[in-house]
């Protein structure tokens, strides 16, 4: 939990083996078990959303909308609403507790180390206040994960579409019946979009997912230099060649089939037609070349304007984000896989504090029996004769360091460090000889 606590700014304790060990076994004790309901539930979730949408088509005279099916569609997608903000509320407060318990927890042990202060160099004292104030400030890791404002946002936006659903539906009033269907489809997208939080921890398809989270920041930045270019272009056509607001073409222009009004006639179909240019798109050149030749505009001057527009935007601009996003793939994919294991491990974090207090101390003792240390097989045959351990002598040898040093403390003024430091030095000793006898016991077996 404090590895996941850190973010993603400690990535490299993810890659140590013990914590690799202890994501493994925790994944197979109730991580991958518990993962499973929460996907399957979420599956369900995302059936009843599409399902909303098939059922209810926008000013439709289907008597589907009106089935028992439908009915029932609903009935389950209102039950799992109120699931899915029941979870929320319980991770949220789960969470906040647990942070609270580990800053006075933490802060007590700071306090304790304070104490000695005067011992301690100067970086170690700039270290332990540093430590002290960034504990203070840290935030629980519910707040830190991005995916949780996700779940709150579409949260915030199915309850807002279930209202104005049922508000419609069941008064008759279809004044709003477009608008409905508007929310509810930007509702299913995100509903949809809120998978990848479960696909973030697969072995297969948690690199990728890590890949496109990424993505947003390099479409950020060429937005702006796209938006750099759009918006006069935008202007130039929308001058040049739009019939402006509330107003009309020629009807000498209108008359010719060759014409199409709905590219530049107004602000927004002048918009949309400039950014096909991007695409590669029908931009109604035919339509142009007609307004040009009425308005005594410079035919060069049109097809310069088109050229320059076609090669900046279609050309080097859309090369540009490919290669933007091919450097943003190779560059990700080093550290995907182990990104993907935190993921993995901010789930079994998730997982684990919604456990009940028993089942959690059941498995802690298991961990604490079965893997603390983890057994693994060893053949001495397979050990050369220069390779063989000197564990013994090792051992004598901390023993008889630990000897001076709690001789060398005999001396000391400050009696409390004197007695702290004679308790810590003469555990160790203690359990250095009692490895020692074990040693030497099975020795002369």
């Amino acid at each position: 939990e404090e590895t996941v606590r850190a973010g993603n700014s400690e990535l490299d304790i993810i890659k140590h083996p013990i914590i690799q060990k202890l994501i493994e076994v925790k994944w197979k004790q109730f991580g991958e078990r518990g993962y499973r309901i929460e996907l399957a539930s979420y599956l369900i979730v995302l059936m009843n959303w599409s399902l909303l949408c098939f059922f209810n088509p926008i000013n439709s005279t289907s008597t589907v909308a009106d089935s028992t099916v439908s009915y029932v569609n609903e009935g389950l997608t209102v039950l799992f609403f109120i699931y899915q903000v029941f979870d929320e509320v319980r991770e949220l407060r789960l969470n906040v507790r647990r942070h609270e318990r580990f800053v006075t927890q933490r802060l007590k042990q700071l306090e304790m180390e304070f104490k000695y202060l005067e011992l301690l160099s100067e970086e170690e004292k700039q270290y332990l206040r540093k430590e002290k104030e960034t504990v203070r400030k840290s935030g629980s890791f519910y707040t830190k994960d991005s995916w949780n404002a996700f779940d709150w946002f579409s949260i915030t936006l199915m309850f807002i579409t279930l209202v104005v659903h049922f508000s419609i539906k069941y008064t008759g009033d279809t004044d709003y019946d477009v608008q409905r269907g508007v929310l509810i489809s930007v509702t299913v997208v995100l509903v949809w979009m809120k998978l990848f939080k479960y696909c973030r921890v697969l072995e297969d398809l948690g690199p990728f997912c890590v890949i496109i989270s990424s993505m947003p920041k390099d479409i950020g930045k060429i937005a702006i230099v796209y938006m750099i270019l759009y918006i006069p272009m935008v202007c130039s056509f929308y001058h040049m060649y739009s019939a402006g607001t509330g107003g009309n073409y020629a009807t000498n222009l209108t008359d010719n089939s060759d014409f199409n009004e709905y590219k530049y006639g107004n602000f927004h179909q002048c918009c949309f037609t400039v950014f096909r240019y991007t695409l590669v798109d029908d931009y109604g050149y035919d339509s142009l070349k007609l307004i040009a030749n009425y308005r005594n505009i410079s035919l060069n001057f049109t097809k310069s304007l088109i050229a320059y527009w076609l090669i900046a935007s279609s050309v080097l601009l859309l090369n540009l984000f490919i290669a933007l996003l091919s450097d943003t793939f190779s560059r990700v994919y080093e550290n995907a896989l182990v990104v993907s294991q935190f993921e993995r491990a901010a789930m079994i974090v998730s997982i684990e504090n919604k456990l009940p207090q028993y089942w959690r101390k059941f498995h802690l003792l298991d961990i604490s029996y079965n893997y603390a240390p983890a057994s693994a097989f060893y053949d001495d045959d397979e050990i050369r004769d220069d390779e063989e351990t000197t564990f013994h002598q090792d051992v004598e040898m901390a023993a008889a360091t630990l000897r001076k040093l709690l001789k060398e403390k005999q001396d000391a003024t400050d009696d409390d460090l004197n007695e702290f430091l004679k308790l810590k030095i003469k555990s160790q000793t203690d359990l250095i000889d009692t490895l020692i006898r074990r040693i030497d016991a099975s020795e002369r077996k």
